[in-house]
């Protein structure tokens, strides 16, 4: 009896020391010991006589290489599953397809095949919930079926009551059958795998074969691989689902390269291989020294390589839709809500017709370079130009039209005819020119004010509103967290605010929440060495601003700014709150004075049309009279913050990064946050230029 008892005490004992072993950093997650009542998703597809050929398959497909369980018994587990299984007519169309005959075993097909078959079609959810089919939006889900497909989705009239197609091809026939541990969807093909990154998308494009063996050659096809950030965690439910890594890419056709640089045209083999590349590449390195002689590695795949830069100064690190570009959205300010309304019969303020927008963005690769990119509005030459240099009327009153084109630059073409642009990690857009980074681009096309907006180096925030509602967001009006951590360009919190009435620079909003802790960002880089001014809007409360080159590195202390208590003009002519430009013309040297009087200050007035459109009429927050400043009153706040504060004034060179801190020390207001909207770099040639005055645009 008492060795029967220590049996069993030492049994138990065992017991529970591999229960705390197991158990030693997690607690049991007790959905794992779920019970089911109903049906799973593999009871279901046993059950439906059309799915007699998947069912049989599932049962001998492996789930990876690395694993012996069959897929039957992982469909039949707890879990959260989507699953676009294949009808047996599907199944049969596919393989006699693929055999040429129709007298093939299904017991004989190789385990490749089989899992081809019934992998590409199974989406693991993990512990988050599963898809519904009516609930994914068009475009590339960033979850990969068990085989790492990730499935493109349209949805449309595509015939016999079908609204969802997938991959191109497949039709879902039935959505969304409701099993235990998820949901089945009926198609009526096999999935094929589509283009999974942007290099292989452009390698399968017939026009396209120069520039895609010009990724392989400088490496950056095999920099360009990655789509979603399986370490991200997001913090709470509210903030973006995946933090995606995506790609656009502005790619030249094979006849352009063949008639501006006199390239040869490629030969192709019976295997479809490029026989006379060298010689191509021959022609094209030589163009590309010309360029950037100082670029004298001979290896393609160093940054110090003339074509390596070439061709990565075609590489955005971010997703972006060619409609978000060719918008009326205005670099100046000009407003489009009461237009938009139906309350104005023009979409900008004073009646003009709407002015260009201009982008910048930080290009891939080294060194720093920016790419400009315009919209044009204007009849006959509408269209996204990259790197256009123009002449405009910049004057007080003036209507800031394009007036003459020094340097045509690159016309982005929205499409290439009928073939595919859109990988599940990027998009590339053709050029009708060659795109080069030639001296002529930092010394006269970017010798001029850079004003952008703070999401333009955001790559990370770029992509998440341009893949939409699967990463968490509603578009087009909605508001967002960015959570520290989830761009690699910012150290903080941040949110986002997508407004449709365009009250803002580029209708959105960043606002950055400092306090009690501290904010980093890094700026967009200079093209030029020389004496630059940053200057930021919308800040207020007591701010310490800070200046570095890395975001860890040491910073040189800017100041404590007192920006709801700086002084303010006295009076300044009511330029803006008008439809007309006459009430201000009288007044036009006072205002060029008070511009003046700003800048001795440390700021300046935002510029003209920037501000608030109500329904009463015309309220420009531009306007910064005395009495609205520091008074405490929630009206007078809009005021009080809507100026350019100018932070530095000092030698910057695009050899170096540079990362501005703001850490608030106290809120004078009601709310504890700034806005990064509006951001300048601005080149001495235009705050102290002796013969010109900066514009107020």
């Amino acid at each position: 009896m008492k060795i029967r008892y220590l049996f069993i005490h030492t049994l138990i004992c065992l017991c529970l020391l591999v229960c705390s072993l197991l158990s030693c950093n997690d607690k049991i997650d007790k959905s794992d010991i779920y019970t089911f009542k109903g049906m799973t998703v593999a009871d279901y597809i046993r059950s439906c006589p059309s799915l007699s050929i998947y069912a049989q398959l599932m049962d001998v497909s492996q789930v990876s290489d690395r694993s012996q369980s069959t897929v039957s018994s992982l469909l039949g587990i707890y879990g959260h599953f989507t699953v676009f299984v294949p009808t047996d007519q599907a199944i049969r169309d596919y393989l006699d397809n693929y055999y040429g005959k129709d007298n093939y075993r299904l017991d004989t097909l190789p385990q490749t095949l089989v899992r081809k078959i019934v992998n590409s079609g199974i989406i693991d959810m993990g512990k988050e919930d599963a898809w519904k089919s009516r609930n994914i939006p068009s475009g590339y889900l960033p979850d990969a079926t068990v085989n790492g497909l990730h499935l493109y989705f349209e949805r449309g009239d595509f015939g016999e009551g079908a609204t969802i197609r997938i991959n191109d091809q497949c039709r879902l026939t039935r959505e969304d059958i409701e099993a235990d541990n998820g949901y089945v969807n009926i198609i009526d093909h096999v999935i094929q795998p589509g283009p999974s990154t942007i290099p292989g998308l452009i390698a399968a494009t017939d026009n396209l074969r120069i520039f895609s063996l010009l990724l392989e050659t400088t490496s950056w096809a095999d920099s360009m691989t990655r789509y979603k950030d399986d370490s991200y965690i997001r913090p709470y439910k509210d903030d973006p689902r995946y933090r995606l890594f995506n790609y656009t890419v502005f790619a030249e056709t094979d006849d352009v390269f063949q008639r501006e640089w006199n390239v040869p045209a490629p030969e192709m083999d019976e295997d479809n291989v490029m026989t006379n590349w060298q010689d191509i590449l021959q022609a094209i390195s030589q163009h590309c020294a010309e360029i950037t002689p100082d670029a004298t590695s001979t290896d393609y795949t160093s940054s110090d390589n003339a074509v390596n830069q070439f061709v990565s100064y075609h590489l955005l690190p971010f997703l972006e839709w060619y409609k978000n570009w060719a918008t009326l959205r205005n670099e100046y300010g000009a407003n489009t809500y009461l237009y938009e309304k139906g309350l104005a019969d023009k979409p900008h303020d004073g009646g003009n017709p709407p002015s260009h927008a201009v982008y910048y963005y930080q290009t891939m690769g080294k060194p720093n370079r920016l790419i400009q990119l315009t919209y044009l509005p204007q009849p006959e030459k509408e269209g996204v130009y990259i790197n256009r240099h123009s002449l405009f009327d910049p004057s007080r009153g003036g209507h800031w039209q394009e007036l003459a084109c020094m340097r045509e630059g690159a016309l982005i073409l929205p499409d290439n005819g009928q073939r595919k642009q859109y990988a599940a990690n990027g998009i590339y857009y053709p050029i009708n020119h060659i795109l080069t980074y030639d001296k002529d681009v930092p010394e006269k096309v970017l010798n001029q004010r850079i004003r952008y907006h703070g999401f333009m180096n955001f790559p990370e925030e770029i992509t998440a509103l341009s893949v939409g509602p699967t990463n968490g967001f509603d578009l087009p009006n909605m508001s967002h967290r960015i959570p520290s951590g989830f761009c690699d360009n910012m150290i903080g919190t941040m949110s986002n605010w997508i407004k449709g009435g365009g009250f803002f620079y580029m209708t959105s909003e960043l606002i950055v929440y400092p306090y009690p802790d501290e904010f980093k960002f890094k700026l967009l880089p200079v093209p030029f060495a020389g004496e630059w001014e940053i200057r930021i809007s919308h800040l207020y409360n007591i701010l310490h601003c800070y200046l570095g080159n890395s975001k860890n590195g040491p910073m040189e202390d800017l100041g404590i700014k007192y920006y709801t208590k700086m002084w303010a003009p006295e009076w300044e002519p009511d330029y803006n709150n008008s439809y007309t430009y006459q009430s201000f013309l009288p007044d036009t040297m006072v205002a060029i004075e008070q511009d003046k009087q700003c800048r001795q200050h440390g700021f300046m007035k935002m510029p003209f049309g920037f501000g608030k459109i109500s329904r009463k009429g015309v309220y420009h927050s531009a306007r910064c009279y005395k009495s609205d400043i520091g008074n405490g009153s929630i009206l007078s706040i809009p005021n009080a913050r809507a100026r350019r504060t100018i932070i530095y004034r000092g030698f910057m060179t695009p050899e170096k990064d540079y990362w501005v801190k703001v850490k608030e020390l106290a809120s004078e207001t009601y709310e504890n946050h700034y806005f990064l909207d509006c951001i300048e770099l601005v080149p001495r040639s235009v705050y102290a230029n002796p013969d010109r005055e900066e514009d107020w645009w």
